[in-house]
């Protein structure tokens, strides 16, 4: 059983596997825990679009196979974690929208072609903005360990969509509870 370890190009055609094709079975589950214990439960398809998860089933087909032998991810936290395993089983294994630059607007909507991750974006934070931009920068730390550039690139849209055309007040406002040194802490 080997897993590919190539940039994962999406189309309406590809079949994406995870696994030898002689080898797969959708049964299996992939068992990732977060610095905090807690165990999420995957697929090792869905699971491809993390570089980091790919690499390691690459080295170790068997990786995750159980939950008394999970992928531990020593410097994410759970509600990251939760978030990101939710972005992994919509994209089923397959994610190649980045955002254009510069954006054309503040709205999410009109940013991606997904209307799923434009809400997963904005649900991220709430609208005044109390409380959930530390979790956004979370996210975006944990994408980042993860090498899960596709979400990276959404999840820093969303940061840049936030600040557009605000004044140095509001933005100050925004990012009021955000220390980069307290952030996944």
């Amino acid at each position: 059983m080997e897993y590919k370890n190539e940039e994962t190009k999406c189309d309406d055609n590809d079949v994406i596997m995870s696994l030898d094709d002689d080898n797969d079975s959708s049964d299996r589950k992939l068992f990732i825990k977060s610095n905090e214990e807690d165990i999420f439960i995957t697929s090792p398809k869905n699971a491809k679009i993390s570089k980091l998860i790919n690499e390691i089933l690459n080295a170790d087909p068997e990786a995750g196979s159980n939950e008394d032998d999970p992928i531990l991810l020593n410097y994410i936290e759970s509600r990251p974690l939760e978030i990101i395993v939710k972005y992994m089983e919509h994209h089923n294994g397959c994610d190649d929208d980045i955002p254009e630059r510069p954006l054309r607007s503040a709205e999410m909507e009109k940013i991606l072609k997904d209307s799923w991750d434009a809400k997963f974006c904005d649900n991220l934070v709430s609208k005044d903005y109390q409380g959930n931009v530390k979790l956004l920068f979370d996210v975006i730390l944990a994408s980042n360990y993860m090498d899960m550039n596709e979400l990276l690139y959404k999840l820093c849209a969303k940061v840049a969509s936030l600040l557009k055309n605000k004044s140095f007040d509001e933005i100050h406002e925004i990012l009021n509870d955000v220390r980069i040194d307290t952030l996944m802490t």
